[in-house]
């Protein structure tokens, strides 16, 4: 057995069940023990964390790593004592003990809201780990109506919690949001009133000045809505875009209809362009 090779990642994510006798002192302050034992989580911290190009650091009893429990903050990680094997060719149990401590971290203030058609697993994978990473608070996948079936039945989407923490051992954040797929456009938007929709059908208007002052108003944390208006959430169509039945759906709702013109874009890459800006 060797040890773990030098961190990929940023911050170790542990989950606030791993923790035992978790102490929240008056000060803002937590520590607590880490036991990580599962074959589940000892192979997800391996993908994040084995590079077998560099053997010159490694995972050991002592070293000081920068943590994020999920939902709590970001800590200090101190490793007490470690079984990797990086071989799989031993048996022996794997487990990583770690002693944390660290500043509790008021709920960050995720923004975004959107409404994505399902799109092939590579570029969905990419979706739900840029939501993750730029604090998007609500992400509502849906089954479009020109979507392939089989997209319905990717094995991402049983991989999105894992995804979402790959995307916080990168970033750093120790709040998500939720991630949830609806069997249609019709279901993910029955309770929203207010939608910004992107869509390049050559009846719709090009983008105008208009509408980007609009998407503006939106982005910049909602500060120039009311907090009375409806929460506006962008919508994006999957693979093959919107059916005519979707438009006229979506057209009955409070909509601002975006365009890009003749340029046709990757949902994955609007996504990304899109949610990035609530941060800025």
């Amino acid at each position: 057995m060797r040890n773990l090779s030098i961190l990929k990642m940023n911050f170790l994510v542990i989950l606030q069940e791993e923790i035992a006798n978790l102490e929240l002192v008056e000060d803002g302050t937590f520590f607590g023990k880490v036991h990580i034992h599962s074959t589940f989580r000892i192979r997800e911290l391996k993908d994040h964390f084995l590079d077998e190009s560099s053997s010159s650091r490694t995972f050991r009893a002592g070293q000081v790593l920068k943590a994020v429990v999920i939902g709590l903050g970001q800590a200090e990680a101190v490793l007490e004592e470690c079984s990797i094997d990086t071989t799989n060719q031993c048996n022996s149990p794997e487990f990583l003990r770690i002693t944390i401590s660290g500043s509790i971290q008021k709920n960050e203030d995720l923004q975004g809201r959107f409404v994505v058609g399902l799109t092939r697993p590579l570029a969905l994978k990419r979706i739900i780990h840029a939501a993750a990473t730029w604090g998007t608070s609500d992400l509502r996948l849906y089954v479009g109506e020109l979507s392939p079936k089989s997209y319905s039945q990717s094995k991402v989407l049983e991989q999105i919690e894992t995804i979402q923490r790959k995307a916080l051992a990168q970033c750093g954040r120790t709040y998500v949001g939720t991630v949830n797929l609806y069997s249609s456009l019709a279901s993910a938007t029955s309770d929203i009133d207010s939608l910004l929709v992107y869509d390049t059908h050559k009846n719709n208007p090009k983008i105008s000045d208009t509408h980007k002052i609009n998407l503006d108003l939106v982005d910049h944390n909602n500060e120039n809505q009311s907090a009375s208006a409806p929460a506006v959430y962008h919508l994006l169509g999957g693979a093959r875009g919107f059916s005519a039945l979707e438009r006229d759906m979506y057209k009955k709702k409070q909509v601002d209809i975006i365009t890009l013109g003749a340029h046709v874009y990757r949902t994955e890459d609007m996504f990304v362009a899109l949610a990035s800006k609530f941060v800025v």
